[in-house]
């Protein structure tokens, strides 16, 4: 199985399913390094706070614990995981162990590479309509779940779930279509 970069991609649906994932993990690590800020910010304003002399060290004073740092880190955090999964799949850099395979020819080597395309196509589908399953329930509650401290409603945290695994979807049945395409190029059949 070729480790190149799969993600180079000539067609037009190509090129915006790759820009569409590029830009999703980009926003994905923006959001994970804010978090950390938050958290870092946050720390150190526990700290100075339980220094002895803080109520009368005024230069200090802006450094303050952040609330409910806890609920925002769970409810972005899950959905900036799920950023990275479609440029994961463009990209092809899910972890494949090859030492059985390595020694197989090309067209089994094409046929295993396409059944785990489609596997994971499936799977993502099924988590695309279950997340969004939950969403929905979310959604339409008469009484919606929040967050103890700020009140945020979760259902803010399956949004961008929803979202990236509906695009992991569409990419993974796009590289099974493209290691289709590039197995008909070189001519060797799929068993």
């Amino acid at each position: 199985m070729d480790a190149g970069i799969e993600y180079r991609v000539r067609d037009p649906i190509g090129r915006a399913l790759s820009a569409l994932s590029v830009g999703l993990a980009v926003l994905g690590g923006l959001v994970l390094v804010g978090l950390t800020l938050m958290v870092v910010w946050s720390v150190l304003g526990r700290e100075v706070q339980e220094l002895p002399f803080w109520p009368d060290f005024a230069p200090f004073s802006w450094l303050a614990v952040v609330p409910g740092e806890f609920e925002l880190v769970e409810l972005a955090y899950a959905g900036a995981v799920f950023c990275f999964l479609p440029f994961c799949q463009m990209a092809r850099g899910n972890v494949i162990v090859d030492v059985f395979t390595d020694r197989l020819p090309p067209r089994i080597k094409t046929s295993l590479q396409l059944a785990g395309d489609l596997l994971y196509a499936a799977i993502a589908g099924l988590l695309t309509w279950q997340l969004s399953l939950r969403l929905a329930d979310h959604w339409t509650a008469v009484w919606p779940e929040t967050t103890m401290i700020l009140r945020i409603p979760v259902v803010w945290g399956y949004v961008p779930a929803v979202l990236a695994s509906g695009l992991l979807t569409v990419v993974c049945a796009y590289t099974a279509t493209a290691c289709l395409r590039r197995a008909r190029r070189s001519g060797a059949s799929i068993p």
